[in-house]
């Protein structure tokens, strides 16, 4: 009797989800990856990846006055496929642009033109470093080649999907997917995109400015800039690994992750122990939230002239190997 009500309960689950033909086909939510389909409950799926060079295409980026990076016109690829960035600053929409204007003189676009400069030459392989980047992307085959002023349409039907930049140029994560059968689900699509846009705006607009997060005073020997670099070996023909990036300055105190299947920036406090320098997680600013279990976060630790590092961010899969101290990780003195 039991086996046949569970044979009951996932022919419902296998049928809800066959009806749901058009519109938003799943949502994976943040790093918890929960797939949310008509008829069903949670569902865990598997992380799905590509390796496409999308920024590639990006060219012409556009800047509102909070701080909010689009492309500018309708933006197609050499191969005809159809793309759309969104691009936020990690500290915050706001924070980063109250920041980065408040020295700058002339009207309103004319700050605004200095800041797209300033966004367009940073090198695209740092730029998920310093900003949450998401791309709507339309695959060459369901466009059309119509002509020199408006050289590609978006054919119907078609499938958007909705990737996050992890790390690097070609680490991208899919998010979401919408399947477009008629006119009508191309409104419903547009929505779709202005709603996650909106929300994504919002949710960058919440971060408050950050305060001296220092627990207590430390010694100004320990500010600088800290990296080290946690390697995976090869994995799928190409070198895997994770870049960590500590900073720490009389006022702040921040850790970044970005890398193969990674990317977290969290704000610490410090403790100082003699030689070590005990991290412990204050809040998230974006990425994974994994830090937020761990107490403490990082160990910093100086002995002889040589600073090392012990956290469980690194796992036991990277085939870099710990000194007796921990993890060699490299200070620059300025910052």
């Amino acid at each position: 009797m039991k086996k046949k009500f569970l044979c009951i309960i996932w022919a419902s689950v296998v049928l809800g989800s066959c009806q749901e033909k058009t519109g938003r086909q799943n949502t994976i939510q943040n790093s918890e990856h929960v797939v949310q389909t008509a008829g069903a409950k949670n569902l865990t799926v598997k992380k799905q990846f590509s390796q496409q060079d999308f920024l590639s295409s990006l060219a012409d980026i556009c800047v509102e006055d909070d701080g909010v990076f689009k492309n500018c016109d309708p933006l197609f690829s050499k191969d005809g496929s159809s793309l759309f960035f969104l691009i936020i600053p990690k500290i915050g929409a706001k924070n980063w642009y109250e920041a980065e204007s408040k020295n700058l003189k002339g009207a309103v676009y004319e700050k605004n033109n200095v800041l797209t400069a300033k966004i367009q030459n940073i090198d695209k392989s740092d730029l998920s470093k310093y900003f949450d980047v998401w791309v709507f992307y339309t695959d060459k085959k369901y466009t059309q080649h119509v002509g020199m002023d408006v050289a590609y349409n978006i054919k119907n039907p078609h499938i958007t999907d909705l990737y996050y930049l992890r790390s690097a140029k070609n680490n991208w994560e899919k998010l979401e997917s919408f399947n477009v059968t008629n006119d009508a689900d191309a409104q419903k699509e547009n929505q779709w995109r202005d709603d996650f846009i909106n929300k994504a705006t919002m949710m960058s607009n919440k971060k408050g400015r950050s305060p001296a997060i220092v627990a207590t005073p430390i010694s100004t020997d320990w500010n600088g800039k800290y990296t080290a670099y946690f390697s995976y070996g090869e994995i799928g023909g190409q070198n895997a690994g994770w870049e960590l990036e500590i900073t720490i300055t009389a006022n702040n105190i921040t850790a970044r992750g970005d890398g193969y299947q990674l990317a977290f920036l969290d704000e610490l406090s410090a403790q100082e122990n003699k030689s070590e320098l005990v991290l412990s997680h204050v809040r998230n600013l974006s990425g994974y939230k994994t830090g937020s279990t761990m107490s403490p976060e990082f160990i910093l630790i100086k002995d002889n002239g040589q600073f090392y590092i012990k956290s469980k961010w690194i796992d036991g899969d990277v085939i870099t190997k710990p000194k007796k101290p921990g993890y060699e990780i490299e200070k620059a003195e300025t910052i």
